[in-house]
């Protein structure tokens, strides 16, 4: 049954970044630029989580250290919030022209709900990974740090301009801003403001997602 979900997630995916592709070229077509060509790049770094959760969905639990697991959870952390990322990318529309903004938002949200799509598939196969390494994990209290950690990631790589990989090229400016923001957040409203309300809405959606998962699975049993 987890190799039907997969196989329909895979199925999705693709159908909708061909798709999004085929009205990147109408856009070209019309429009003699390729603005938005940059979606493709960051649709490929939100679903770099999905691929490493499935990697670690097929450790075995009696073989593999746990220590690897944790680092590769540890590198697949680091990556989640470029998922959920992508629907920042919104904020383009307003450079939108009356001619074109319909095509716009249809093309954004193509690329945004393929990433969210697999950011929650992501979060749900590595949450089931690790809980088969560490029965003990609370489940509930792992998705409100995560949705947490992905709101303040969205909030450094849209208002701050930091990347994923930016731990390993510029840790030292990262980490610094990181600290102020964590040591004084009476004065860094605006980061904990947008970090509060994309948690939640991360949080509202992934409940959804869970129970429309849920009803599908239990129909096909």
């Amino acid at each position: 049954m987890r190799a039907n979900s997969n196989y329909k997630v895979y199925a999705l995916s693709c159908t909708l970044t061909l798709l999004g592709i085929a009205l990147l070229i109408l856009r070209f077509v019309l429009t003699h630029t390729i603005f938005y060509a940059f979606l493709v790049w960051n649709l490929f770094l939100a679903a770099l989580p999905f691929f490493i959760s499935q990697t670690a969905s097929k450790l075995n639990a009696t073989k593999t250290p746990k220590i690897f697991v944790l680092l590769l959870s540890g590198l697949w952390l680091l990556f989640l919030p470029n998922s959920f990322y992508i629907i920042t990318d919104l904020k383009h529309l307003v450079l939108a022209t009356e001619h074109t903004v319909l095509l716009d938002v249809i093309l954004v949200l193509c690329f945004a709900i393929n990433g969210v799509v697999l950011g929650f598939y992501a979060i749900d196969l590595m949450l089931e990974t690790l809980t088969r390494f560490f029965p003990k994990l609370p489940k509930h209290l792992s998705l409100s740090v995560l949705f947490l950690l992905c709101g303040f990631g969205v909030y450094l790589g849209r208002e701050l301009r930091w990347n994923s990989w930016d731990i390993l090229t510029q840790p030292l400016p990262l980490l610094e801003d990181i600290f102020l923001r964590l040591s004084r957040p009476f004065e860094y409203l605006k980061t904990w403001g947008i970090t509060i309300i994309f948690t939640l809405f991360l949080g509202i959606h992934y409940y959804f997602f869970s129970l429309l998962r849920t009803k599908s699975e239990a129909h096909e049993n």
